[in-house]
């Protein structure tokens, strides 16, 4: 059970193909646990694709690479909720209505510019560390990130009530 538990979440939280079927879990909310180890593989692959381009490419051009690695392996998931979420906040409007702009499919401005800053501030962060020696730290970082939204869900009140997080809160 746990082996498919841990495929689950690997098939929902990435876009690596596992063709394994592993059906309906009516627990599927006990996956929670494998969320670091989900993120040390995202972390494993990003650092061998870095290590390769490294080879090749300058501290730059690696990082980028390693930034679209990580969105292409997750299918820009977390990506998608930061737009939505900074389309809501920067709407100025009621929370029933900024619920409705986060699932709305349509990319506005606040959505765009945080999803630009993000990525240049992780191009950025990722320069410095190929340029200190610290490239083993791709390794770790989603895995971190991972862990860090298990304990905000720890005390996570929902938003709405079928949204997708209500899975894990």
């Amino acid at each position: 059970m746990k082996m498919k538990r841990f495929i689950g979440i690997l098939q929902f939280m990435t876009r690596i193909p596992i063709k394994a079927d592993v059906g309906f879990d009516e627990e599927f909310h006990k996956s929670i646990v494998y969320f670091p180890l989900v993120g040390l593989i995202i972390g494993a692959i990003s650092f061998i694709i870095g290590s390769l381009s490294s080879i090749i490419f300058d501290t730059f051009l690696t990082s980028i690479l390693i930034v679209a690695c990580e969105v292409i392996l997750t299918g820009g998931l977390h990506i998608d909720g930061l737009g939505d979420t900074f389309d809501a906040i920067y709407s100025n409007r009621d929370k029933e209505r900024m619920l409705e702009i986060m699932k709305d499919s349509r990319l506005g401005t606040n959505s765009l510019l945080a999803i630009l800053f993000l990525v240049l501030i992780k191009v950025g962060l990722l320069n410095s560390i190929i340029n200190s020696n610290l490239m083993c730290l791709v390794i770790f970082m989603p895995m971190i990130s991972r862990l860090g939204v298990i304990v905000m869900l720890y005390k996570t009140v929902t938003p709405r009530e079928k949204g997708m997080g209500n899975i894990f809160i």
